[in-house]
């Protein structure tokens, strides 16, 4: 993952004295590990073990200034910045734990905090509860997370910011980062937004040219858009219960998002699947919508328009159970929506009690004469 540069220069010294990497560690005090880290890529170990891999390889000082290899402990060079400020996406410059280095100025659009020089991402990612907030999929990337944690811990264990963050994390999350891979390249966070369609925000990881201790992040944004999103304008047309489906605890509206969930902004009960919740809703509304004589009126409007040449878009249900099909599987969201707001003018939602199969308890309040 870092600049091929940097390890080869270690490996090319190495092959010279005809010692192996596992003598170049014993001789510089560090891991094997740690060592086939700095040449491999797959990792920084830290300054130290760095200072003593190259003291252990006896590299004369020309050769390390030559090469590149003093770097440790000086700020962000100018070609850095430079590309970090040339950047049209956020971008961020971050050291092996995480620690914010630099970022430009649309990365603090996103999120203030990057903006902050030694500010721990990793620590926002997993112990934060804005980013669990802000993270519609925050379990997810906290898993990742915590297996990258468990990685720089293994290759820098004195490291008092991971060691404490480590700890703090506790068990259950420690136990996900052992079985997750720390593969951050190309992982998505999706964000939560306080209006308009939420955001996919793409992480590409890279390493600076002649800078292996850090890490320099991309982040891709693009709208995230559902089922009911217009694509041109990026502006929500409304969910089927936009507007109707009320939290039965808060009576706060519903939001639908990313899921594709009906969620109270309280998070009084967790999110429900939006095909549940409608499917529960339709069962209901139905029945009131199709009585029998409903049917039999839109069987003879459908023969007269038939007659006269115009064929309906779906045709009239002959049933309650025809009628419930067509919602599954034929009905447009802007007709379902049409069909429920013309009825309902609130649901209220909670979970609990007298519930039916999916768990959901609703009131459904008709409007009045319905």
């Amino acid at each position: 993952m870092f600049s091929a540069t940097v390890g080869q220069t270690l490996r090319t010294y190495r092959t010279r004295s005809g010692r192996s990497a596992g003598d170049i560690a014993q001789a510089a005090g560090i891991s094997a590990r740690q060592y086939e880290a700095l040449e491999s890529g797959t990792g920084w170990p830290g300054n130290q073990a760095f200072a003593a891999a190259v003291d252990a390889l006896q590299i004369p000082a020309e050769a390390r200034s030559r090469s590149g290899l003093n770097f440790c402990g000086r700020p962000l060079g100018t070609a850095i910045a430079a590309t970090l400020k040339g950047f049209t996406v956020p971008a961020i410059v971050v050291d092996h734990a995480w620690r914010i280095v630099g970022a430009n100025q649309e990365a603090t659009k996103l999120l203030p905090e990057l903006g902050q020089p030694g500010w721990s991402l990793l620590r926002w990612i997993l112990c934060s509860s804005e980013a669990r907030r802000r993270l519609v999929n925050a379990a997810d990337v906290a898993g990742t997370f915590a297996a990258v944690l468990r990685e720089a811990l293994a290759l820098t264990p004195s490291d008092p910011d991971l060691r404490s963050l480590y700890e703090e994390i506790g068990s259950d999350l420690r136990a996900r980062g052992a079985a997750e891979v720390p593969d951050v390249d190309g992982l998505d966070l999706v964000w939560r937004m306080d209006s308009g369609p939420y955001q996919m925000v793409s992480l590409f990881v890279s390493v600076p040219t002649r800078r292996p201790d850090l890490r320099q992040i991309a982040l891709h944004i693009e709208p995230l858009l559902l089922p009911g999103q217009d694509l041109d304008s990026a502006q929500w047309s409304e969910a089927v219960l936009t507007g109707i489906a009320h939290c039965a605890v808060c009576w706060s509206a519903m939001v639908y998002e990313w899921g594709p969930v009906y969620r109270c902004p309280r998070d009084c009960f967790t999110p429900v699947v939006a095909s549940v919740l409608e499917e529960e809703v339709a069962q209901r509304l139905l029945p009131h919508v199709y009585t029998d004589g409903a049917l039999a009126g839109l069987a003879r409007l459908q023969e007269v328009l038939v007659a006269c040449g115009s064929e309906p878009a779906m045709p009239a249900p002959v049933s309650l159970q025809h009628a419930l099909y067509q919602w599954r599987h034929q009905m447009p969201m802007s007709t379902r929506r049409e069909l429920v707001a013309g009825w309902v003018a609130r649901v209220a939602v909670g979970r609990g009690g007298p519930a039916s199969a999916s768990g959901l308890v609703l009131d459904l309040q008709w409007f009045p004469g319905l």
